[in-house]
């Protein structure tokens, strides 16, 4: 009887062994998927632009984004060469003064944009499929344009004439709102002109906006408002730099209570603000101009949303390089979207960009 258990008891050790051998390998085997399901996981977080916002326990908090665009979307609306005729731009290059190009832009609700042409005593209006549609004569002091929702066109001019000329859709003259007075001890003060409603504003020094008037040219009471106010009626935005980071700030307009202050992760160290403005579907549009992360320097645009300040994506664009002074390159449309003036040996580009 113990005879015959023997070999029965052998062959059980030696499955028990051949079982312990192999039993890491399969562990192995099973553990592999898993690993490669994290390891995935992790790739596409770092490569997939996130808009993650991190609230501290100051007032400012930090919106993170981990990528920009490479290719970003974009498209030519029109190109002009300088000169003065219907299909050009004017460019003034002189022994003394700074050179000028094309002062501003602007986008109406129509999707028109009109560029001001101030070397040519002109506003340029380029229809939505870029190709000129008219002028409109102005003064060559003009240095910034914005226009109202029903097409009223306000025409900044702080150092020769000192107002905001208006003008009707169809062109013909409004009346004029002076800017000295209430709110402006210097009109070099101004750093650009707004309607909103019925209401024209200039902007003192990138902070409060005074009210000069309505759109008939009316004077008003020289009203402030704390910041810029979007295009959704819900909010007034503004922005500074702090440490080379864009800060974006907006208030409600309804009950006049601070939202959020947010540093923007837009690019490395930035040193200027070249756009802030947004589209009536509650999109903030910001762009600047620095250095990246790897020291080149360029130009980038951010879109945010309005609601907590969260990025919802980055862009670069090209930098304008040569020495031409402008008021405002960038134009955000009603819609979304911005359209930015490329300036060249050539002439001038006008490109639209998306950032959402």
């Amino acid at each position: 009887m113990k005879r015959r258990r023997l070999p029965a008891l052998l062959v059980a050790i030696v499955a028990i062994a051949i079982v312990a051998w192999l039993r890491p390998w399969a562990s192995a085997k099973r553990d592999a998927p898993r690993a490669a399901s994290t390891s995935t996981s992790t790739s596409t977080s770092t490569s997939t632009s996130t808009s993650t916002s991190t609230s501290t326990s100051t007032p400012t908090s930090t919106s993170t984004s981990t990528s920009i665009a490479t290719a970003p979307a974009k498209r030519e609306l029109a190109s002009l060469k300088w000169g003065s005729g219907p299909n050009e731009i004017g460019r003034k290059r002189q022994q003394e003064g700074n050179p000028e190009g094309p002062m501003s832009l602007a986008v109406d609700p129509r999707g028109a944009t009109l560029v001001l042409d101030q070397v040519n005593g002109r506003i340029v209006r380029l229809g939505a499929d870029g190709a000129p549609a008219g002028t409109l004569k102005v003064g060559d002091g003009a240095q910034d344009v914005a226009v109202g929702r029903d097409g009223t066109v306000a025409v900044l001019d702080r150092l020769v004439d000192k107002s905001v000329t208006l003008y009707g859709a169809d062109g013909r003259s409004l009346g004029t709102l002076s800017l000295e007075g209430k709110g402006i001890t210097e009109v070099g003060q101004i750093t650009g002109v707004f309607v909103d409603g019925d209401s024209v504003f200039v902007e003192r020094e990138h902070g409060q906006l005074v009210r000069l008037g309505d759109t008939r040219g009316r004077s008003g009471e020289r009203d402030e408002i704390t910041g810029r106010p979007t295009r959704d009626g819900t909010a007034f935005i503004s922005a500074f730099l702090d440490a080379g980071r864009v800060v974006l700030s907006a208030t409600s307009r309804a009950t006049m209570q601070h939202k959020y202050t947010r540093a923007l992760a837009i690019a490395g160290q930035m040193r200027g603000i070249l756009l802030l403005d947004s589209d009536r579907y509650s999109t903030v549009y910001v762009a600047g101009i620095g250095a990246a992360a790897d020291g080149t320097e360029g130009e980038w645009l951010a879109c945010v949303a309005l609601e907590d300040g969260h990025v919802l994506g980055v862009v670069a664009v090209p930098p304008n390089v040569l020495p031409e002074e402008t008021f405002r390159e960038f134009a955000v449309e009603d819609d979304g979207g911005v359209l930015h003036a490329e300036l060249g040996e050539e002439g001038v580009r006008y490109v639209r960009y998306d950032c959402r």
